[in-house]
């Protein structure tokens, strides 16, 4: 019988690669159903592909035949592709927002205290946990994620509304240890001085000794060694006719019960697909361990664990198949290599040794070993991308120093974090300033200002397009950032439609105007974004998630700002030029104004250079001597932490009058100082809504908080009392 002998380690002379091939047993045949679906949606990726990479540029190639622009038909394929391609990912993929306009999910977990790291090692905090937890729930930065102590044993976590698979998938991440390990599968030729010891274990009449764990020595006059180990064998994810096959499981290997700790004997006496399932369910066995051997001979095989990692990445294999590469740093390597060596094949025999690769205890592969590697490997094998993406993302990340409890303590919707007037002002404010700078640049600059209407038009399609794309949702920061980029972007207009003022004054031809106008603007335009690009960069790079936030709006913006400002912009007026329909007349206000005050003389502005500076450093060293003053308290609640509490009065109550009483009661601390307070409804199973609150506050003090809110929550003030409340100090979001 060969079941699963397709695992193996491929290790071709010229380099050291480490794969996993899984079995192609159980494999399920499409049904009629099931090929009608994937034809329609053959159908409708084709139908995408032609309206995106296709079609646009037959298009561009025949507009740029009408107009005789021999040389434009790639540009306008382009801008064609660009807008069709916006409006289509807009259509099929809503726009996501961010927690603060909202709402969310808030997750609270509290440290497991069973874990070994918190029973056998230092004490651990949740603090500790925090920089790893980000990396694994969101490395890019991307998800408006705010992950935060809450004391020493708890983490609060809160995210924008997902989907329930999301929802699924990010609470897996949390629980995972994370813990990667290279360990040998126990195999008849090495290893049967284990295996005895093995078997006599799961004979024994007591049911605490059979489902031990470890495999001890039991020779009289020494101390037991502890010489082998039982490993839970994972499943596949997705079930195959009903059943999920096991991964990491051979005939032959030292398998028993997880359930009963006995070992189990025989076969399914057939090699058909999901065979050896069947006959362990028909066994009753639905939990399988398998024996992992520590040693050969006395001598004990080479540790190597995720650890030893320097990079792990997602790759696409010859396969066809997504697959994990990883490299291992120069300790790692020298670990790998020895293990592996020592469980080399035997070149006698060509007998083939088996390692097992675990995640969390759990093996999630054991292929056989052709040669001995170090550095590099490649661990493939019949995974979806969403497997090998979340499995990068926890080697990259690395082990929790404590593991967390499997169950939340607290999982609860909770509202918008910023007030609904305070989304409405910010959203009007965006809006009020798109229409003000639509209208100024319409007024001032007339026919060109349409040129900059269309390419702004463009410019917002492609910045929510590429939102969407990376599934960046949309926050109260996001959109400042967009309000900037567009800014930006109006400005770099601003500088080609005044070098293509002067260059009419020069009484240059139309055509010659717009090339020299957008040529000799160029490296201005590159200098003020690429300058701006770069604080992005770091905002994004050193930020929390919610200057993150910020930053990838403004970079998005930027870049896609430059694409529309400079090429279609370009395109559009040599278009509008060659149908002979461009009007260079515009409004020249400032001019107007240099004359009426000062004639035909020039400002000198290199004479006043000496008092500005001077003007500069007073205020630059001001604003550093008053920052060194305030010290912590200029920082926010984010950076400096403070106290939190969970509250519920006995009463709905309107969330925009509980901020109010908030703003009241928490105006300014003992010091005089503003009082900084974040307030969202939490919605509990059994609770009517808007009866509960969580409230985070700067204050340190949590009698202070208890008074206040004592104070404020009364009948004669919001109509409603205080009926509960919870405080605990809240850390600074690491």
């Amino acid at each position: 019988m060969d079941l699963l002998s397709d695992f193996a380690f491929l290790a071709p002379l010229a380099q050291s690669d480490l794969a996993l091939t899984q079995s192609n047993a159980g494999e399920s045949t499409l049904g009629p159903g099931s090929l009608v679906e994937n034809l329609k949606s053959a159908g409708y990726l084709f139908g995408i592909i032609f309206a995106v990479f296709i079609l646009p540029f037959i298009l561009g190639r025949s507009l740029a035949s009408w107009l005789r622009m021999a040389n434009y038909g790639a540009k306008f394929g382009l801008i064609i592709a660009s807008v069709i391609g916006s409006c289509l990912i807009l259509y099929f993929q809503p726009l996501r927002y961010g927690p603060d306009i909202n709402g969310g999910m808030y997750l609270v977990y509290e440290l497991d205290k069973s874990s070994t790291a918190l029973t056998k090692g230092p004490p651990v905090k949740a603090a500790s946990l925090i920089p790893r937890l980000s990396q694994r729930l969101n490395p890019a930065g991307l998800m408006e994620m705010t992950i935060r102590p809450s004391g020493d044993d708890q983490i609060e976590i809160i995210v924008p509304k997902l989907d329930p698979n999301e929802v699924k998938a990010l609470k897996q991440k949390l629980i995972d240890a994370g813990v990667l390990e290279f360990m040998v599968v126990a195999n008849q030729t090495d290893h049967q001085d284990i295996i005895q010891l093995a078997r006599k274990q799961s004979t024994s009449d007591n049911a605490t000794v059979r489902l031990m764990r470890d495999v001890k020595t039991a020779t009289e006059g020494e101390e037991a060694r502890k010489v082998g180990v039982w490993r839970a064998a994972a499943r596949e994810e997705k079930a195959k006719e009903g059943i999920f096959p096991y991964l990491g499981v051979e005939p032959g290997d030292i398998i028993r019960d997880g359930k009963t700790g006995q070992i189990i004997e025989g076969s399914p006496g057939s090699s058909e697909a999901l065979a050896f399932e069947r006959w362990l369910k028909a066994k009753g066995i639905d939990d399988l361990d398998v024996l992992i051997a520590l040693e050969k001979g006395g001598r004990q095989y080479q540790r190597v664990t995720g650890d030893d990692l320097e990079t792990a990445r997602h790759s696409l294999g010859k396969n066809g198949y997504p697959e994990v590469e990883f490299a291992m740093k120069a300790s790692g390597a020298s670990r790998l290599q020895k293990l592996t060596y020592d469980i080399r094949p035997d070149p006698t025999s060509g007998f083939h040794r088996r390692m097992a690769i675990l995640l969390d205890g759990r093996i999630i592969s054991a292929p056989n070993l052709n040669q001995p590697i170090s550095k590099d490997g490649v661990i493939q094998g019949r995974f979806s991308q969403e497997q090998v993406k979340y499995l990068v993302n926890i080697l990259e990340s690395g082990s929790l120093p404590a593991t967390l409890n499997k169950t939340p303590i607290a999982e609860n919707q909770v509202g918008a974090t910023m007030g609904k007037d305070a989304i409405d002002k910010a959203g009007w404010a965006s809006i009020y300033a798109l229409i003000a700078t639509f209208a100024f640049v319409l007024l001032y600059y007339r026919f060109s200002g349409i040129v900059a209407s269309i390419a702004l038009i463009i410019n917002l399609l492609l910045i929510f397009a590429g939102m969407v794309l990376i599934q960046q949702p949309i926050t109260l920061p996001g959109l400042a950032g967009i309000v900037l980029s567009i800014g930006m972007s109006f400005d770099a207009n601003v500088l080609v439609f005044e070098r293509i003022r002067e260059e009419i004054a020069k009484k240059s031809t139309g055509r010659l105007a717009i090339r020299n106008g957008f040529e000799r603007a160029w490296t201005t335009i590159f200098d003020s974004n690429f300058t701006t690009l770069i604080t992005a960069v770091v905002l994004y790079w050193l930020g929390t998630d919610q200057v993150r936030g910020f930053a990838v709006s403004l970079i998005i913006g930027l870049a896609i700002g430059m694409f529309t400002a400079v090429f279609c912009s370009h395109v559009i007026f040599d278009t509008f030029e060659r149908l002979r329909i461009v009007n260079f007349s515009m409004a020249d206000a400032i001019t107007f104004a240099k004359k009426s005050f000062l004639g035909d003389r020039d400002i000198d502005f290199m004479g006043m250079r000496k008092a500005c500076y001077l003007f500069s450093s007073i205020l630059i060293i001001g604003g550093l001597v008053a920052t060194f003053i305030r010290g912590r308290e200029i920082l926010d609640i984010d950076f400096n932490g403070g106290t939190s509490v969970t509250l519920s009065v006995d009463k709905p109550l309107e969330i925009e009058k509980v901020r109010n009483l908030i703003k009241e009661v928490f105006d300014k601390d003992t010091n005089g100082s503003p009082i900084q307070t974040s307030l969202t409804s939490v919605s509990i199973e059994g609770m009517p809504e808007n009866a509960v609150f969580k409230l985070d506050t700067s204050i340190q003090d949590v009698k202070e908080l208890e008074d206040r809110l004592k104070k404020g929550f009364t009948e004669e003030k919001i109509g409603a009392s205080l009926n509960s409340y919870q405080v605990k100090s809240s850390e600074p979001v690491e």
